[in-house]
């Protein structure tokens, strides 16, 4: 392969270090091997980090749409249920809030 091309496999190296590239190209090791080995390993721990915590992030975003929905459904159940509206008309049979009467059955 001639010179003037760089791989596809080498870019990572390039992008890196271009002198690293160059040594690792004919054939020299870098002496900074441990140190892109911890680099690496740092940037893959803080990617970790950064999942589990969007996980986390989506995890509440969810619980607060159910406790919405949660008392959306405790409301609409409170607005349609009469008796529970409107207590008063189980003793007497009406309801001073609206004037409307019921006969006891």
């Amino acid at each position: 392969m001639s010179d003037r091309y760089v791989m596809a496999s080498e870019l990572k190296s390039l992008a890196f270090c271009r002198r690293a590239w160059l040594l690792e190209r004919h054939g020299g090791q870098s002496a900074l091997v441990s140190e892109r080995a911890r680099g690496r390993a740092d940037h893959e721990s803080h990617s970790r980090t950064v999942q589990q915590a969007n996980i986390g992030r989506r995890a509440a975003a969810l619980l607060f749409v159910l406790r919405l929905a949660g008392i959306g459904a405790a409301a609409l159940l409170l607005w349609l249920s009469d008796d529970v509206a409107h207590p008063c008309r189980q003793h007497c049979g009406s309801c001073p809030r609206d004037g409307a009467t019921r006969k006891k059955a």
